[in-house]
């Protein structure tokens, strides 16, 4: 059981989702998992029959391709409603790095075009604006209008 002072140490909205996430696990435990040889009440004390059932829930949620962050909460609402857990779920976040291995990566530059098209215009009428300075400035211009254009 947390006391008051505890749940505070982290944001309401963050506390909502480590909730949220830990309920998800325990409804994965209700459908996926019944056939455990631990009762509920014992299941906590083994920190490695824990690891191993959120392990099987990650694999779940990344089979049923689910997003990557439900996966993260229901471990880290795991570690959040039984801190002695913390530090010693090493197969279930093994399965998220390999998960995380496989995400595509993004480069996308995080601008809308907008902006992008603002700054481009912005570097040039400075570099025209300020002549000491052009050599900066021109530089910011060519390099967002050709470098980061591609990017989009």
């Amino acid at each position: 059981m947390t006391t008051r002072l505890e749940r505070r140490r982290v944001a309401a909205s963050y506390r909502h989702r480590l909730d949220r996430g830990f309920r998800f696990f325990l409804l994965f435990l209700a459908s996926y998992a019944s056939s455990a040889s631990h009762p509920p009440e014992d299941l906590w004390a083994d920190a490695g029959a824990v690891d191993g059932l959120l392990a099987q829930c990650v694999n779940h949620l990344h089979d049923r391709q689910f997003k990557i962050h439900v996966a993260r909460f229901c471990i880290l609402g795991g570690q959040w409603h039984h801190p002695q857990l913390k530090n010693r779920l090493l197969r279930s976040w093994n399965c998220i790095k390999t998960w995380q291995r496989e995400l595509p990566v993004n480069n996308r530059v995080p601008l809308p075009r907008e902006a992008l098209l603002a700054l481009t215009v912005k570097a040039w009428s400075l570099a025209m604006a300020y002549p000491e300075e052009a050599a900066y400035l021109v530089c910011l211009a060519v390099l967002s209008s050709v470098g980061f254009w591609a990017l989009l």
